[in-house]
């Protein structure tokens, strides 16, 4: 069994809205920024948020969307271990009858949105 390490760092440490405040101003950006987290479709929600954001504002306003997903500790990766979610054969079998889970990974992406005018 494995007990989760608990200090002073552990909750700024593993924020995930610490991580997004830290490469916004490693990149210089300026103005709000949005943490969304929706499991699978968080880069979805967050480029439809952005898109929605851009069209309440000013023409030549613009938007960066960051999608991440990093594994930075082993507690979420033992979790679905222990309730069957993960694949026992180390990948993805995707509309076939022999998968038998999924197979977690990391990633990284980003998009520049700006808003010119009506479609």
């Amino acid at each position: 069994e494995i007990a989760p390490v608990c200090n002073e760092h552990s909750w700024t440490g593993g924020s995930s809205m610490q991580t997004a405040a830290v490469v916004a101003q490693f990149v210089g950006t300026k103005g709000p920024i949005l943490r969304v987290d929706t499991a699978c479709s968080s880069s979805l929600v967050a480029t439809a948020t952005a898109d929605h954001d851009l069209r309440m504002r000013p023409l030549g306003s613009a938007n960066m969307v960051q999608a991440i997903m990093t594994q930075n500790d082993p507690f979420g990766f033992c979790g679905l271990c222990q309730i069957g979610m993960l694949s026992k054969k180390g990948r993805c079998f995707t509309f076939d009858n022999a998968s038998d889970g999924f197979a977690k990974g990391e990633g990284c992406s980003a998009i520049y949105m700006e808003y010119e005018g009506k479609e």
